[in-house]
């Protein structure tokens, strides 16, 4: 991800190849969300505490690219990492749209557009651009 993001030529670029790297991986995403959903309460206190000392070594080097790329203070960096993170969970979980036929109307096809997974990314991160 590191190596991708660092080649970003502006901000719309740069989130545009954070979701391109967010959805690579198709198990990635949602393994992210039952992370958060599930693994907080079913894992031994052990492994919980690994599991969440990796997550923030990962985000700290998200982090450091952020503040490199897009030359930002530390504290700015890390929120956008969030800010990131976050929206890519609530977005992920939105359902991806059905295959449109014919009958469905307009104002519909332009919902289900407005619902897929990149859209929600970029209105949403569109909000902490730098």
């Amino acid at each position: 991800m590191g190596e991708s993001l660092t080649k970003a030529l502006n901000y719309d670029e740069f989130c545009a190849r954070y979701m391109r790297e967010l959805t690579y991986d198709t198990l990635f995403m949602p393994m992210l969300v039952l992370e958060r959903r599930d693994l907080e309460t079913g894992l031994p206190d052990g492994t919980y505490a690994q599991v969440s000392l990796a997550l923030q070594r990962v985000l700290g080097e998200q982090a450091e690219v952020f503040k490199e790329t897009l030359d930002v203070t530390d504290q700015l960096a890390s929120n956008l990492v969030w800010a990131f993170y976050t929206a890519a969970l609530g977005a992920v979980q939105f359902p991806k749209s059905p295959n449109m036929r014919a009958s469905v109307s307009f104002v519909v096809r332009k919902f289900q557009e407005a619902s897929r997974f990149d859209t929600l990314f970029r209105n949403l991160v569109d909000q902490f651009a730098p």
